[in-house]
């Protein structure tokens, strides 16, 4: 979840995390809706990306509520 997490603040995103289980966590309202194909396309390069990948389960982040 780190590396997804980090790869998503590095374009632009602001992500919070949970620990129980390790997820992100973020809040979505209609105000939303104009960017929410940005944040799927992002989220996809992401997760497909080889940095998300080589970093997968290095690194902790903690949880802030």
């Amino acid at each position: 979840m780190a590396a997804v997490g980090k790869g998503m603040t590095a374009r632009g995103w602001t992500v919070g995390y949970v620990n129980d289980p390790p997820g992100i966590h973020h809040m979505l309202n209609l105000t939303h809706e104009p960017v929410v194909g940005q944040y799927l396309s992002d989220m996809k390069a992401v997760l497909e990306g080889p940095q998300t990948h080589a970093s997968a389960g290095a690194g902790r982040v903690e949880a802030r509520y």
